[in-house]
């Protein structure tokens, strides 16, 4: 449930010095990227209520439900950076169009998968197609729009990840509990297929074309070879525990550490002209290298803790999808009022602040249900889980809005794109590890014996030992923001300029 703007990789180059006319079809331009962002994000969320009605029906154990999770964070933040630099190569507005195209194609893939391996192959589809159109919505952003027109856009962004954060938990159980024509949980998915298609066409038709400001080649084999490391890393943390921890997971844990110091000297060898995938010069900076582990830690527990929670609910104490969701409704609420309010105080309240206040919340939220767990037990209800839920949720939107930001300010903006693109990476790993430690954490303390003949029981101690991990997690975030986030005096505003009307490529003009 943690959907968030750092997902997009803000990698905008400003518009030229002139005064050239406004594209004056822009707003409409940008709703058609604001549907495809919101068809995204609601995606995230929704997921994780349809996630028990999956298992039941085609049959999945508890670890393939975690990969349903796991292996969209895994190639989303492995492909954001790609996809950043593909709109660079190609164009936005090609890239974003075949982004949204692929990730309705894999939707519709999930919504007929036969089975679970089928379904997970079409997250990674949806995630894969999703990495190479979300960069592209703010990176137009910055040849869309003037800079007095920027925040404004940027205030309509927030609140449409506000709204997907709220509707998509209660879109999920609604579509989950109707049984639309006797298809189960599968309408959660096929309905990105009309919405891709509008947003598809609507791309095509107003958006403008642009590239980046210099010419930039794609590292393939820097792919290739972080992709080996985070699989040899993940995957055993995913499968390991239901195996008993088999030889071969040890083994391919401990060969990550080479694979990622392969990929390193590889990006270390090439040239600033040769565009490596990860400048490793950005990891000199020190508040770059903090808002880093900050990042990581921050969203190492919010997907997996989405997954449990859900989990317990509905298998443990026997909520429908509708009740499940209408429980996790006030977290979606903090997030939005929050995500809103904090957007308004931008310029006034020192956004480090900010973000050190949302994670304390967040622990304080976590604090507050780990309590209420470990004294109802069993005889939890919607009412034990709102109040710390809504302080989390408020949590989360006040840190999400500012968090890169925070790091970005303090960098050469020469830096900034490649440095957005690792920030939004290293969350996306943070995600799916921790839907791997959570998950470690939450099966190893249910017995299957115990979770068929006493859910409540076994579902809300399992729950309990996954929050007593989560508030250390974010005490140790709080102390990490205190003390690596860099604070970066303010920069006083350049003089306005004009933003150019973006030249349409010959091969695909706006109608």
């Amino acid at each position: 449930m943690a959907a968030h703007p750092s997902q997009s990789s803000a990698r905008a180059a400003g518009p030229p010095p002139g005064s050239q006319p406004l594209y004056p079809r822009r707003w409409s331009a940008f709703a058609f990227l604001l549907l495809a962002s919101a068809m995204n994000l609601i995606d995230l969320t929704i997921v994780v209520v349809g996630i028990p009605s999956i298992r039941a029906n085609l049959g999945a154990t508890a670890v393939t439900a975690e990969w349903i999770v796991a292996a969209y964070a895994l190639v989303f933040g492995l492909g954001l950076i790609t996809g950043g630099r593909l709109g660079d190569i190609y164009g936005r507005r090609p890239v974003f169009t075949i982004g949204v195209l692929g990730f309705t194609v894999g939707s519709a893939l999930c919504g007929l998968a036969p089975t679970i391996w089928v379904l997970i192959a079409g997250r990674a589809i949806q995630a894969a197609f999703a990495a190479m159109m979300m960069p592209q919505v703010l990176s137009s952003l910055g040849t869309l729009f003037p800079p007095q027109e920027r925040g404004r856009a940027m205030g309509m962004y927030g609140a449409v990840i506000g709204l997907a954060t709220i509707s998509g938990p209660l879109a999920g159980s609604l579509l989950v509990q109707g049984d639309l024509f006797g298809l189960h949980w599968r309408p959660i998915f096929l309905v990105n297929i009309p919405i891709g298609v509008v947003a598809a066409i609507g791309a095509l038709r107003l958006v403008p074309d642009s590239r980046g400001g210099r010419p930039v080649r794609l590292d393939v084999v820097g792919v290739v070879l972080l992709a080996v490391a985070l699989l040899l890393l993940l995957f055993p943390l995913v499968q390991g525990q239901s195996l008993g921890w088999p030889a071969w997971a040890i083994v391919s844990i401990v060969a990550s550490v080479p694979a990622f110091a392969l990929f390193a000297f590889h990006q270390s060898r090439r040239a600033v002209a040769d565009s490596p995938l990860v400048p490793l010069s950005l990891f000199r900076q020190a508040g770059f290298r903090g808002g880093v582990i900050v990042i990581t830690i921050f969203f190492l527990g919010l997907a997996g803790y989405s997954l449990v929670l859900m989990l317990t609910l509905q298998q443990g104490l026997g909520f429908g999808p509708i009740h499940a969701g209408l429980t996790v409704l006030p977290f979606s609420v903090g997030v939005a009022a929050a995500s809103s309010a904090t957007i308004r105080m931008h310029g006034r309240v020192p956004p480090r602040r900010l973000a050190l206040l949302g994670i304390l919340a967040i622990t304080c939220g976590m604090t507050i249900n780990a309590v209420v767990v470990h004294v109802v037990g069993p005889g939890l209800t919607s009412f034990h889980i709102i109040p710390g839920s809504l302080v989390s949720g408020l949590g989360l939107g006040t840190v999400t809005p500012v968090i890169s930001g925070i790091v970005l300010s303090s960098m050469d903006p020469r830096d900034a794109g490649a440095g957005s693109g690792v920030l939004n990476t290293a969350g996306q790993v943070g995600s799916a590890v921790g839907v791997s430690i959570v998950g470690a954490i939450f099966f190893h303390t249910l017995p299957a014996g115990q979770a068929a003949s006493h859910p409540a029981i076994a579902y809300t101690d399992g729950l309990g030992s996954v929050l007593l991990f989560m508030v250390p997690l974010y005490a140790l975030c709080a102390v990490c923001a205190a003390l690596l986030l860099p604070n970066p005096p303010p920069r006083p505003a350049g003089p306005p300029q004009p933003a150019r009307t973006p030249a349409p490529s010959p091969e695909a003009r706006p109608a």
